[in-house]
């Protein structure tokens, strides 16, 4: 990560605000603050699609902490879901990255993987 992120100054910059605007300023990079890793449980039902959808509610709600550079990333194990017409069980690695590109607004997107 320290590779494909940290080369962009964005992804080590926080804003700074006072009463003459506000900027990007580079600081120090913390990835285990940045890349948070989660696991949903186990699914006893066909898949545990309502709880991931919780999670995803939950942290599109939070606010990015505005005393680190303004991105983060979570990386949700155990993602159980039943194939529509096969039945068979699939399991994925589910990623969501939010990021703020300028200072007042957020920007959220995410990535499936199997």
């Amino acid at each position: 990560m320290h590779k494909r992120f940290l080369p962009y100054s964005r992804f080590r910059s926080r804003v700074v605000q006072d009463l003459t605007g506000a900027w990007w300023q580079e600081q120090e990079v913390d990835l285990d603050h940045h890349i948070v890793h989660s696991h949903l449980p186990s699914a006893k039902a066909r898949s545990n699609k309502a709880e991931l959808e919780r999670m995803v509610g939950v942290l599109s709600a939070t606010p990015l902490d505005r005393g680190k550079p303004l991105w983060q990333m979570h990386v949700i194990d155990n993602c159980v879901a039943r194939m529509a017409k096969s039945g068979k069980r699939s399991l994925s690695v589910f990623i969501i990255a939010s990021r703020m590109h300028c200072p007042g607004r957020r920007t959220a997107f995410d990535v499936r993987f199997r």
